[in-house]
């Protein structure tokens, strides 16, 4: 549990890169083919465009979250808060998309972990 207190910690000092922002990889490895080969080889090449979406389509819709089961007892105590079930709906788009998702809340893991 100490791994992801630090990668998470790691992540938010280290920032995000957005996708604008990338392209070709500089790799190492102490084997030189496979150095060459990750640096030459198109697979790993970053090079199509970008297309913002238009301002004048903005999302505007209605959402449903259906909990479905709370966690109780250890697994809640150890972080995992329910699973749920998400309806969205993008009326200007014409859009429509269902998710599952289990909600975690890492907070409580931390304070266990730091006995607070």
């Amino acid at each position: 549990m100490r791994f992801f207190v630090v990668l998470l910690v790691a992540t938010l000092i280290c920032g995000f890169a957005f996708a604008e922002q990338t392209g070709r990889g500089v790799y190492t490895t102490p084997i030189d083919p496979l150095t060459n080969w990750l640096n030459n080889n198109n697979d790993f090449y970053h090079s199509h465009g970008y297309d913002l979406p238009d301002p004048r389509v903005n999302p505007m819709g209605l959402g449903i979250d259906l909990t479905v089961y709370e966690f109780e007892g250890k697994l809640n105590e150890n972080g995992l808060d329910s699973i749920e079930i998400q309806n969205k709906w993008d009326m200007r788009n014409s859009e429509y998309s269902l998710y599952g998702v289990v909600k975690a809340n890492p907070w409580k893991v931390v304070k266990k972990w730091l006995n607070l």
